[in-house]
């Protein structure tokens, strides 16, 4: 167990990990804890804090000596195995990249980009202006089509795409690419107006009797 030189609680918050995720169980309700952990990313799963991990937020071991870290930090006791205990107090341990471009496979927007960033961030009202762009569900969504947008929206503010990500890319540029270029003339009936020649509203008044 390792405990700050002045800590807010003698309660312990217990850390554990597993192939994908990391967990920590506090039994004392404390919004100062709560908000550390939130921040980080985990959700409440009772009776513990949880957070599920993809291959892109690092792993289960860094995330926890992080946690820890942070927790020490901020004053409260922390028990986890002694080799993230010692990555913790060392500062051993890789800092989480939390800027992503990712790609949705799956659902109604499939073949939608997924933009990731920290919580404190304040990207989401510039990410909304991108070409198609849409906030579902947790997640800001950009159309496939809009890949050259998103390119510089990630260039600018530091987002990295995931493989995943590049491979959508690739495939709408790909398609736009072998896009079979043709000028056409729609046929239309003497009674329609042919596109240039919009439709001229005259005010009632102005009209003869």
């Amino acid at each position: 167990m390792l405990r700050p030189p002045e800590p807010r609680t003698k309660i312990i918050a217990v850390i554990t990990t597993s192939d994908n995720s990391v967990s920590v169980k506090f039994p004392e309700k404390l919004d100062h804890f709560n908000a550390i952990v939130k921040n980080l990313g985990y959700r409440w799963t009772w009776p513990l804090w949880k957070r599920r991990l993809a291959a892109r937020n690092g792993t289960p071991q860094d995330r926890a000596a992080e946690l820890a870290a942070r927790l020490l930090e901020a004053g409260y006791c922390v028990e986890a195995d002694t080799a993230i205990e010692a990555k913790a107090v060392a500062g051993d341990y890789e800092l989480e990249y939390r800027r992503w471009v990712l790609r949705k496979i799956a659902g109604l927007y499939l073949d939608h980009f997924v933009l990731e960033w920290e919580r404190e961030s304040d990207l989401y009202h510039k990410a909304l202006r991108l070409t198609g762009a849409k906030y579902r569900d947790g997640s800001l969504l950009v159309p496939g089509a809009s890949y050259e947008e998103v390119q510089d929206f990630a260039d600018m503010h530091g987002l990295k795409f995931t493989q995943a990500a590049r491979d959508l890319v690739d495939q709408e540029r790909a398609k736009w690419q072998a896009a079979l270029v043709v000028e056409v003339r729609a046929k239309r009936s003497e009674q329609q107006p042919a596109p240039c020649q919009a439709a001229i509203e005259i005010a009632p008044e102005l009209l003869d009797d």
